[in-house]
């Protein structure tokens, strides 16, 4: 039996650049920020990678925050 493809629509991605850029705009944001940068996965890839190989076939349809 072959298995599905597991794909997944709802992923973040929070990338150096957008992280900066974000606490120059509004600095006052700073405490979440923060807690975002402790999820590894959000800006990491390989990471992030390494964690949907332990799916097996699973996509991800990745988008910045909004």
């Amino acid at each position: 039996m072959a298995s599905e493809t597991i794909v997944d629509i709802y992923c973040h991605i929070f990338p150096d650049k957008f992280f900066e850029e974000m606490n120059r705009i509004a600095p006052r944001l700073g405490n979440i920020g923060a807690r975002l940068r402790g999820v590894k996965k959000l800006f990491d890839l390989d990471e992030r990678f390494r964690e949907m190989d332990q799916f097996g076939d699973y996509r991800e349809i990745i988008s910045l925050p909004n």
